[in-house]
């Protein structure tokens, strides 16, 4: 004989939200924003192993339109964050933290050792660098407070 066994309800996770179309520019925007950033940066990173290859008059003219595209895309993604959802907005404010760690870090040790380095730059190279890495940690700093603003706006997610 088959037994059958008593149907019970069983309480379902809630369905994920569709992105809207602003989540979803505004997370690229975000991605290639970051990206150019981290890019950016690294391109005056301190010598090591890994860009020994890579001279000074390489990486200045990619580091310059890298921070170019980077402070296009930060400045309208920071203007862009009140259309994000709360979920995108904790995704984009863990991002923006991590990699303004990365960009910070690189931008004072380029402005502590100078051109003092094995890397072959000028002064002329960390005239525009420096104040352009500034305005880039300045975006990033203002993406993070916005995102989580926008995140702690939604209320608390779960409990």
């Amino acid at each position: 004989m088959k037994s059958r066994a008593p149907k019970t309800k069983t309480a379902s996770a809630p369905a994920a939200q569709k992105p809207t179309p602003a989540t979803v520019f505004w997370g690229w925007l975000l991605t290639v924003g970051l990206t150019a950033a981290l890019t950016f940066a690294v391109l005056f990173d301190p010598p090591s192993r890994k860009n020994t290859y890579l001279k000074a008059e390489d990486s200045a003219p990619v580091a310059l339109v890298a921070g170019v595209v980077a402070i296009a895309l930060l400045l309208v993604a920071l203007l862009m964050v009140q259309a994000v959802s709360s979920s995108g907005a904790r995704v984009g404010e863990v991002c923006v933290i991590t990699v303004s760690l990365f960009v910070t870090a690189i931008g004072v040790y380029r402005a502590l050792v100078g051109t003092g380095d094995s890397r072959g730059f000028t002064a002329g190279d960390l005239s525009w660098w420096l104040p352009m890495e500034a305005v880039i940690v300045l975006l990033l700093i203002g993406l993070a407070v916005r995102s989580d603003r926008r995140r702690r706006a939604a209320g608390p997610t779960r409990k």
